[in-house]
């Protein structure tokens, strides 16, 4: 168990995605949210910040060789496709993606 439930940074109600700054791929990945996170649900940090590496350090998530999103929010962090999937959920029509029906 973690001595603080809390990210560095980061109060109880922050989400806050961590994406490699360098990468060009990750750097769409962030443009995309700051344009269709009307509510600004999300915060963004880079994992080559001083607070991008304290939050990847109490995730327990490699410092030098960074090769995934992170999702933090809640004392909880997804990476990969599952970070991708609760970033979306989160995002203002059209970009919600639910399960489909089961018929």
């Amino acid at each position: 168990m973690r001595d603080n439930p809390l990210p560095p940074c980061m109060s109880d109600n922050d989400r806050v995605i961590l994406f490699d700054g360098v990468c060009v791929l990750c750097s769409y990945w962030a443009r995309f949210l700051v344009r269709f996170d009307s509510l600004r649900r999300y915060k963004l940090a880079t994992v080559q910040s001083d607070e991008g590496r304290a939050i990847l350090a109490w995730c327990g998530l490699p410092l030098e060789e960074f090769d995934t999103l992170v999702l933090v929010e809640q004392g909880a962090f997804y990476v990969r496709s599952t970070a991708i999937i609760r970033v979306l959920k989160g995002l203002p029509f059209p970009w919600p993606l639910e399960s489909p029906p089961v018929l």
